[in-house]
């Protein structure tokens, strides 16, 4: 099946291709929160850090939950995504329920009292952007398949399966690209 832009919409998944030689997206989903001519923008939902949003503040000492690596832009910002049991003021909805941003006060409040859990939540540094047109020469180049569909695996799939699980939830078609090298040299 032949992707192209016209497949982007906000609610997207963007899976790298197997061989993909750019290690900040080797093997990596993408949720697409805001694609527009001027530009797009997202997170990378597969790439857990080693420390947990507790470590950046003091502010964030009752939220511990593991931060994610968003993408290689402006590391030094803080982003969300959800599945709030109700929608958070200025949140975006992408789809199926999941929501991007919101009022990080009402987050805090919404868990101290316990009407969300942490697991309804994940929090990135930084995120993948992209200019205008780049996205859609990376797309026609075959660096990234779309798929508009599946947006529960974000939370039920433990981040090191969810490149392989998106890809096998899809069509047949898709199932062999799982079983590629990450180094067709070494096979």
């Amino acid at each position: 099946m032949k992707m192209d832009i016209s497949m982007v919409k906000n609610g997207s998944l963007l899976v790298s291709e197997p061989l993909m030689q750019d290690s900040n997206f080797s093997r990596t989903v993408i949720l697409m929160c805001d694609h527009q001519e001027a530009g797009s923008f997202g997170f990378i939902l597969n790439q857990p850090s080693e420390i947990s949003l507790s470590d950046l503040s003091d502010e964030f000492s009752e939220i511990n939950l593991k931060l994610f690596i968003g993408g290689p832009v402006e590391q030094n910002t803080l982003h969300f995504i959800h599945r709030s049991n109700e929608q958070l003021s200025e949140s975006v909805h992408l789809g199926e329920g999941l929501y991007w941003g919101g009022d990080i006060e009402q987050v805090k409040e919404r868990l101290a009292l316990g009407l969300d859990k942490p697991e309804q939540y994940r929090f990135f540094v930084g995120y993948s952007g992209w200019g205008p047109d780049q996205l859609k020469e990376e797309i026609e180049n075959d660096s990234w398949l779309v798929f508009n569909d599946n947006l529960s695996l974000v939370f039920k799939t433990e981040p090191s399966m969810l490149w392989k699980q998106v890809l096998l939830n899809q069509h047949k078609e898709f199932h062999p690209l799982v079983h590629y090298p990450k180094d067709p040299r070494l096979n």
